[in-house]
C-alpha cells in the first residue's frame, strides 16, 4: 500500500507530491544519488552535501591512516535502511544490505590500490565510483544513513503539510 493511500491524500500522481510515494511493503527500485544532491542548490541538498562530504572525508582519512577500527565504526551505521523502501530488496521484508566488515574490506582494499595516485583522492565521493561491488544500491543505503536526520526532518515537514 502506497503512502498516499495510507493517508488518503487523493493525489493524481507524483507531480502533486514533493516525496516519493513508496509502497510500505516492498522496495521501489530507486536510489538516492549523491551526485544529484551535489548538483542541486536548495537548502536540503546543501546541508546533505555537507554531511556526505564530511563522512567520506572521515572514511578516507581512516583508510589513509590504516585505522581499521575507526573505519569499521564509521561504516557500522551503513546497514540497509528499511524505512525508506528504496533499492533492490528481495521478497523478504528486510533488505540484506552490507555488513560493516564487508564495507570495511571494500573501502580498505580499494584505498590500498589508489593510495599511490594522490590526485584521485581529491574527491572522496568520486572515488566511490571505482570501488568494486559498490553499486548504486549500496551507495544509496550508505547515503540514506548519512543524511537520515535530514530525511527524517523532511518526512515530518511533508506529514505536517
Amino acid at each position: 500500500m502506497k503512502i498516499t493511500e495510507i493517508f488518503n491524500l487523493g493525489t493524481k500522481g507524483h507531480e502533486e507530491l514533493d516525496f516519493i510515494d513508496i509502497d510500505e511493503t516492498s522496495d521501489t527500485k530507486l536510489f538516492i544519488d549523491p551526485y544529484v544532491i551535489q548538483a542541486l542548490s536548495n537548502s536540503f541538498c546543501l546541508e546533505a552535501q555537507k554531511s556526505i562530504e564530511t563522512f567520506f572525508n572521515e572514511v578516507f582519512t581512516a583508510c589513509k591512516e590504516q585505522n581499521h577500527s575507526r573505519l569499521r565504526y564509521l561504516l557500522s551505521f551503513a546497514s540497509e535502511p528499511n524505512e525508506t523502501n528504496l533499492g533492490m530488496k528481495s521478497s523478504s521484508i528486510f533488505g540484506k544490505g552490507t555488513t560493516p566488515d564487508e564495507l570495511t574490506n571494500l573501502f580498505s582494499n580499494f584505498y590500498d590500490t589508489v593510495r599511490k595516485n594522490p590526485h584521485i583522492e581529491s574527491n572522496s565521493l568520486a572515488m566511490c565510483m571505482y570501488i568494486p561491488n559498490f553499486a548504486e544500491d549500496k551507495m544509496s543505503d550508505l547515503i540514506t544513513n548519512i543524511i537520515r536526520k535530514k530525511l527524517y526532518e523532511f518526512t515530518l515537514e511533508q506529514a505536517n503539510k
